[in-house]
């Protein structure tokens, strides 16, 4: 008796596994968008993408009061919450929201460095889930193509993992004006 109830307790254990597995391949293997910047779009027809906060951190590592007087910052963290579309125009059709934590970090006269962790939002009839990413990128303004990881996701993207490769988009009549990153996801489930 006790060893038909295991063989049944394993045979129910295994059928839902399959049927997990097999649910979880059914997301989207590419995925393409653009998340827009704070305070770039002054006619965003849209939610307006913002800046939650923003703390400067000076002289953390110990250096003397001589980088205060420089006027330079050291590390910086930004939360955001910004607006995801399917293209880079005003018009554009809204697929969600970014929102999350960058930690800029410069140490000395190296490059800055970028730690981003955010979760996408997106409620679309074609995507209705999130993603997380998580990753660090060295020098970001560039306009060098950076990566990210893909740690996680709900809904759509049950399962997911995979990693995201982005660059930044500037307002088209000033270069140095960054209004964004086009993303391009890769996830296997």
């Amino acid at each position: 008796m006790a060893m038909g109830r295991a063989r049944f307790v394993v045979w129910v254990l295994l059928a839902w596994c399959v049927v997990g597995v097999s649910a979880a391949r059914d997301g989207p293997s590419n995925l393409e968008f653009f998340v827009h910047n704070p305070g770039l779009f002054t006619s965003f027809p849209n939610p307006a993408p913002t800046v939650l906060t923003s703390a400067n951190l000076l002289a953390m590592r110990g250096e003397g009061d001589e980088s205060r007087r420089a006027g330079g910052f050291k590390s910086r963290i930004i939360t955001f919450d910004n607006t995801i579309t399917a293209a880079n125009c005003v018009n554009a059709p809204v697929m969600g929201r970014a929102h999350g934590i960058r930690v800029v970090d410069k140490v000395g006269d190296g490059p800055l460095a970028f730690t981003w962790l955010f979760t996408a939002s997106f409620n679309t009839s074609m995507y209705n889930g999130t993603l997380s990413f998580q990753g660090t990128t060295l020098n970001f303004p560039s306009s060098e193509i950076s990566d990210i990881t893909v740690t996680g996701g709900t809904g759509t993207f049950r399962f997911a993992r995979g990693y995201a490769t982005f660059t930044n988009f500037y307002k088209a009549d000033e270069i140095s004006t960054l209004e964004g990153q086009h993303f391009q996801v890769f996830l296997r489930y």
